[in-house]
């Protein structure tokens, strides 16, 4: 930002279009601010790393409960004879897995 005067040289009549130039760019710069605080206030916008630690949970639900997925439905699915059986089980239980995570509380 320049605050000197026409010439280069600090003083002058310069100073005060400097001065206003940068009591401006101060201006705009509060009233983004403003902005900002007020989307956060109505959550608007949220902090990144709120994000990013939700966003790390969740994924660590969705993949601890894919790797129990087996563990919880091979005994049904060993006594289970009919293919259209085993895929029907199997998507159910994927169903409620997608569900349970989705329905999970949001940071």
């Amino acid at each position: 930002m320049d605050f000197g005067g026409a010439d280069g040289s600090p003083g002058g009549s310069g100073t005060a279009t400097g001065y206003a130039k940068a009591r401006a760019a101060r201006e705009v710069c509060q009233a983004q601010l403003a902005k900002l605080e007020l989307d956060r206030q109505k959550s608007i916008l949220v902090r990144a790393d709120e994000v990013r630690v939700g966003a790390f949970s969740m994924a660590r639900k969705a993949r601890d409960q894919l790797i129990a997925l087996p563990e919880r439905v091979a005994a049904t699915l060993a006594a289970t004879e009919n293919p259209a059986d085993v895929q029907r089980i199997l998507e159910e239980e994927i169903e409620r897995i997608c569900q349970e995570i989705s329905d999970a509380e949001r940071p």
